[in-house]
């Protein structure tokens, strides 16, 4: 078994954490589970760069909605 360190922005972690909560995970459980999911969705793309990106514009969506959510 290999470990991973992964940094990620502020925004990014809060969206976790909020997923987390709904969970009942931790934040970092979230995103183990989150970027495994992501992975195995993006079979179609090659390069890591290209995955970092996907994830990072998953996650950003999901923050973006939540706190379009939180100002109604």
């Amino acid at each position: 078994m290999k470990q991973l360190t992964i940094c990620i922005a502020d925004d990014v972690y809060d969206a976790l954490a909020y997923l987390a909560q709904t969970q009942y995970r931790t934040p970092e459980e979230q995103a183990a589970y989150y970027l495994l999911r992501v992975m195995a969705d993006s079979g179609r793309i090659k390069s890591i760069d290209e995955r970092k990106a996907d994830i990072e514009a998953r996650l950003r969506e999901f923050s973006a909605r939540r706190e379009e959510a939180r100002r109604q």
